[in-house]
């Protein structure tokens, strides 16, 4: 690979969209294949350990292991973004993991999200049902189309029907809250004010990490192996907190504790390395400033001269991010 890019198809200006639906994407292979290949494989060879460390460390552009980055997936991606005439496409692994990367990655208060009702009806539900209990409007217009907005500048719980019953988020099989995506909703009623009840019906003991909340301030009671009671809205201070070997519990920590003001320290934030490779890149780009530096996963460092931070450790390895503080 030239320069440490994935080649590109070189293709003449004003191509037609029937040609780039066909011939847009990644250039052949040694094989020369006329059509597409699939790349039925979860790993790639590298020539030497040298170029495997900075293709890791993502300094050089090449396919590592398939559940970052696949040939195959690459084409699909260089192609539709090609057909939409838009600058890059991403391709995630399910339709939850597309709806979490635009809601939670690019909405903040205030913002209004203009949504078909003929989407797959997870969609609706997750706008409609279950982020509506943290102040999230849905409003069903005759256009086809739902709005959501949120009331209000904060989130805030929503209120049940009864005064004797709290506000829960329930984890099981469709049609309720995927059970990986509970860790994020944890991270929202933390910060949300008002009282929640998160229930993990499918595993047992997955809400044990949430102990770690307490160090930021949180207050937060596990009932028992399933359901976790959070009181939210109170005040947050910087912290050093764990994560587990879970990718979902790291971003939920990650998420928390870059809304407080000051540095905290996320040690064993490997997951979110391992699976989410441009991480880094990707908050910078929102106008982070984030880096990964080597550190003590015992000592975690604590910089109370950065305004606003978040300071995660991999192992031996840290993450600090200077962020604004919602």
């Amino acid at each position: 690979m030239s320069e440490g890019k994935i080649p590109r198809v070189s293709l003449p200006p004003g191509t037609r969209l029937d040609t780039l639906a066909v011939r847009e994407g990644l250039p052949p292979s040694a094989w020369g294949e006329n059509s597409e290949a699939l790349f039925l494989t979860s790993s790639f060879v590298q020539p030497d350990a040298a170029t495997a460390a900075a293709r890791f460390a993502n300094e050089e552009e090449a396919f590592i292991y398939s559940r970052f980055t696949n040939p195959t997936v690459t084409m699909m991606e260089r192609r539709l973004a090609a057909l939409e005439g838009t600058g890059a496409c991403i391709a995630t692994s399910s339709g939850m993991s597309a709806i979490l990367l635009l809601g939670m990655g690019l909405l903040k208060a205030g913002d209004h999200v203009i949504c078909s009702q003929s989407v797959f009806g997870s969609t609706v539900m997750l706008f409609g049902r279950e982020f509506a209990k943290f102040g999230v409007e849905l409003e069903h217009r005759s256009d086809g189309f739902s709005h959501a907005r949120l009331s209000g500048a904060r989130l805030k719980v929503k209120p049940t029907l009864s005064a004797t019953l709290m506000q829960k988020v329930e984890a099981a099989p469709w049609p309720y809250v995927p059970a990986d995506l509970l860790p994020i909703f944890v991270a929202l009623g933390t910060r949300a004010e008002g009282s929640v009840l998160f229930w993990n019906k499918v595993y047992e003991g997955a809400l044990g990490w949430s102990a770690e909340l307490a160090k930021f301030g949180a207050h937060a009671t596990l009932s028992d192996p399933h359901r976790l009671v959070v009181h939210g809205g109170k005040p947050l201070v910087p912290a050093a907190v764990e994560s587990p070997y879970i990718i979902r519990v790291a971003i939920a920590l990650f998420m928390l504790a870059a809304s407080i003001d000051g540095c905290s320290a996320i040690l064993n934030a490997l997951p979110i390395r391992r699976a989410h490779p441009r991480f880094v890149d990707n908050l910078n780009a929102l106008g982070a400033e984030v880096e990964w530096s080597e550190g003590d996963r015992e000592a975690p460092v604590f910089r109370p001269e950065v305004p606003a931070g978040v300071l995660l450790a991999a192992g031996s390895t840290q993450l600090n991010a200077t962020v604004t503080a919602a």
